[in-house]
């Protein structure tokens, strides 16, 4: 889990928002962090940068290869 945390870290310094935010949700599950990583972020940026950042995690959020998006899916399903 450390090494994940390390990694998205390094990701953030490279600027890679992608793929920080996709081990911050997928590997460490750790939502709060990914949402406060966009905030962090985008803290100087315009509005237009601080939406991208966020679209960008929701996307990863609804990324259809999330097990939680395909569990949850299947679990509604049961419903209809």
């Amino acid at each position: 889990m450390l090494l994940s945390f390390n990694v998205a870290c390094d990701c953030m310094q490279l600027g890679e928002h992608e793929r920080a935010l996709r081990l911050l949700v997928h590997k460490l599950r750790d939502f709060p962090k990914a949402e406060n990583y966009c905030l962090i972020n985008t803290s100087e940026s315009d509005v237009a940068e601080r939406a991208r950042l966020f679209h960008m995690l929701l996307s990863v959020y609804l990324d259809p290869n999330n097990e939680f998006v395909i569990y949850y899916s299947l679990y509604f399903q049961s419903f209809l």
